[in-house]
Formats: C-alpha cells, structure tokens, sequence
C-alpha cells in the first residue's frame, strides 16, 4: 500500500500522522511523507530582490528538511519508513498533483 502523508510540522500534524500509521500499517507499506512550504511571491517583486528571494529558498528549505526529519523520528518509532519529499507552492494544489500518482 502506498500513502501520502503531508505535514506542516505542528503537534496536530504529527498526532494525525502517528494514528494514520497505526491505522494503515501494512506489510507492504510505501509512505511518501510530504511536506509544502509557501513559494516566495514573484509577481510584481522588484528585480533587486534575487537575492532576499534566494535567502528565502534557503531557509524555508532547511525549515522543511528540519520538520521532515522529526516527522520521520516519529514514523521510524512506528516501525515505518518515509520517503520524504519537499515541496514549494499552494499546498492544497501540490498534495492533489501528487495524490493523482
């Protein structure tokens, strides 16, 4: 079986993440664990902002790897493996494009 679990690192999240495993907790199981984060808003910017839009990539890159990792502490407790997958954008957008695989 395989699921798709996003979170946006809150207690909530990882509570609905942890019951969702104990639910579904399958032999074969594959789990992607995703985690989307807001792109910086490119309409309109100034060109002198590539850098301030660069810094921004990076932090909130390391912001997802830092919630992805923990989340994956909590499923490894479980007996569960992830794959973890990060992501930019709309989150309700990104979750239902990749929810169609």
């Amino acid at each position: 079986m395989k699921i798709l679990m996003a979170t946006d690192g809150s207690k909530e999240a990882t509570v609905a993440l942890r019951s969702a495993i104990r639910l579904f907790k399958t032999a074969d199981l594959q789990v992607e664990l995703l985690c989307v984060m807001p792109s910086f808003p490119t309409s309109s910017s100034p060109p002198g902002l590539r850098q301030f839009r660069e810094a921004y990539a990076h932090r909130i890159g390391l912001q997802a790897q830092r919630i992805l990792e923990r989340e994956r502490a909590t499923l490894c407790a479980e007996g569960v493996e992830a794959q973890l997958v990060s992501k930019t954008g709309s989150p309700a957008r990104v979750i239902a494009d990749m929810a169609e695989d």
